[in-house]
């Protein structure tokens, strides 16, 4: 299914999901948090299908599943300000499915990748119900992917990409009783100062290492929160999510070999989809 449209179903089902909270909410009030910091950590576990666009028979694709682990920090007070700040890192292998220059197909089931990500939000928690929170946020994020590794024998070589993004988001949750509260939340992140960089040198020593700018695109994240409160201070997150990143092309740059122009190279354009599960710890102080 196209990830826009993906984007869209989970949108509208957050107004139908806000629609029916605000619609069932009585009784007891959502809890106002006399401990308002949270420290929260906990696993992740994701799968990964990138792929580069490229005219066939060329391809660029890497896919699997990845094991991680994130650490976060923040403060939210309802009817008030929600400050976060979190980061991530996942590393293992993925498969990889290519071609060399000429269109024969590369393939093998090792290819290590390393992901990290540190995102920090500002908000306001609005209670829109008794038991119904509206949280629109937005703030600035940082990711960096290593692909590949030097590997002579296939010719495979290290990519180092990172960027910048401005994440505007809302989370809508509903308080079922005062063990579970279930949310859902949508984020457009809009991606800036993008590069990569190619390390050839690593195949013949002769090349040079092409930095390349990235083409800003506007990539897309959603996630379905549940969360289990078993005492005062502690509680257990599951966390499905989805998350669509597109990539522009980049600018053309020269390739030399021993100093002397070769030939000009770009970074094509490209487009990651991730889903997964977090599985978190929280406590509130």
């Amino acid at each position: 299914m196209n990830s826009r449209k993906v984007f869209i179903m989970l949108a509208i089902a957050a107004m139908i999901f806000l629609a029916h909270a605000r619609a069932s909410a009585q009784g007891t009030t959502v809890d106002a948090s006399p401990s308002p910091f949270f420290l929260e950590m906990g696993v992740k576990f994701f799968y990964t299908d990138y792929e580069e666009d490229l005219d066939p028979p060329q391809k660029s694709a890497n896919s699997g599943w990845l094991p991680g682990m994130f650490l976060g920090f923040g403060y939210r007070k309802h009817n008030g300000l929600y400050l976060r700040l979190c980061g991530s890192y996942a590393s293992g292998d993925l498969a990889y499915d290519g071609s060399d220059q000429s269109g024969t197909a590369i393939y093998f089931s090792n290819d290590p990748q390393k992901f990290y990500r540190l995102e920090a939000n500002v908000g306001y928690a609005f209670q829109a119900g008794p038991k119904t929170l509206i949280l629109p946020y937005t703030g600035y994020g940082y990711r960096y992917w290593k692909r590949g590794e030097a590997n002579l024998s296939i010719g495979n070589y290290k990519e180092e990409y990172d960027w910048h993004y401005l994440p505007l988001g809302i989370r809508i949750e509903h308080e079922f009783n005062v063990r579970w509260r279930v949310g859902i939340a949508a984020a457009a992140n809009i991606m800036f100062m993008g590069r990569m960089k190619a390390s050839l040198s690593e195949i013949d020593s002769g090349y040079n290492d092409p930095a390349f700018n990235l083409g800003d695109r506007i990539g897309l994240y959603a996630s379905a929160p549940i969360r289990y409160t078993w005492a005062k201070n502690w509680s257990v997150t599951g966390t499905p999510w989805y998350e669509y990143t597109p990539i522009g092309a980049s600018n053309l740059e020269i390739l030399t070999y021993h100093g002397t122009a070769k030939s000009l190279v770009m970074e094509p354009s490209s487009r990651t989809n991730q889903y997964g599960f977090d599985l978190g710890v929280e406590y509130s102080f």
